[in-house]
């Protein structure tokens, strides 16, 4: 884990797995790749450009009084 320290924050950080047979690994990276914003673009969270929401709108069910 040293090689993961970073200061201020030691070892917090965030990471994406992906587990399956048959991924597609280069075009998976391609894809991930082009989704970063250069850092120059967002220094700070009021610099970060307008984009659209890609997900749909979340919606909860109502939990069966049954459950």
């Amino acid at each position: 884990m040293v090689d993961k320290w970073q200061e201020p924050w030691g070892d917090r950080r965030q990471e994406i797995v992906f587990i399956g047979a048959g991924i597609d690994w280069p075009t998976l990276t391609a894809r991930l790749d082009a989704a970063l914003l250069p850092e120059d673009v967002a220094l700070r969270l009021s610099d970060l450009p307008d984009l659209a929401d890609p997900f749909p709108v979340w919606r909860r069910t109502p939990v069966s009084e049954n459950a």
